[in-house]
């Protein structure tokens, strides 16, 4: 899985700690999500996510990342049933809906993977996985200012893009911030929306 893991960050953010830096101005780093599409009411989708730390990096930080509801409960207990969550690095636990790595040290650039493994996805919309970070151990956890989603494609069964060559990187909910966005779109060259529109 590393391996797999590790071409997934390449991909999405850039072979080189200072890539994938640029591509994660926001405060609070960013991240990224593979596929970008699913289809409505599917089944056994693999879903990666790519934290990217900001400049300063993180230091003993947390990460959280909250799986939408119409979901597949996540759990860690049993890998070959549904839900099943694997981690790149730091403490993993699951609280309800959530994911959560703390202890977590990364560069300014640098990159943890979290995967959510064989889960059932909704029968219709845009599902974000709300993603918030506190960069030391003990600071505030918040909402990063721009969050990954998947769009769900229906009729259930119709062809979807997977891979890192499929993710639009514009296409992320942010926070009501638009100084955030508009930094993460200069950097990227993407259009980010903001949460209110959807």
């Amino acid at each position: 899985m590393a391996m797999g893991c590790a071409a997934v960050v390449a991909a999405l953010v850039g072979a080189t700690p200072a890539v994938a830096a640029a591509r994660a101005p926001v405060a609070r780093g960013a991240v990224f999500l593979v596929p970008a599409t699913a289809p409505a009411s599917s089944s056994g989708n693999t879903v990666r996510m790519a934290y990217v730390a900001p400049g300063g990096g993180m230091h003993g930080g947390v990460l959280s990342i909250r799986v939408p509801p119409g979901w597949t409960r996540p759990q860690h207990r049993t890998a070959r049933r549904p839900g099943y969550v694997s981690a790149g690095g730091g403490s993993l636990r699951i609280a309800g809906r959530t994911i959560v790595l703390r202890h977590l040290d990364l560069c300014g650039g640098c990159s943890v993977v979290v995967e959510f493994a064989d889960a059932r996805a909704p029968a219709a919309g845009r599902s974000v996985f709300l993603a918030r970070s506190a960069l030391t151990g003990d600071g505030p956890r918040a909402a990063l200012a721009i969050q990954p989603g998947v769009t769900l494609t229906g009729p259930a069964g119709a062809a979807h893009r997977t891979g890192a060559a499929a993710v639009p990187l514009g296409d992320y909910a942010g926070s009501v911030d638009p100084s955030g966005i508009a930094a993460f779109g200069s950097a990227t060259g993407t259009h980010p929306t903001l949460a209110t529109d959807y």
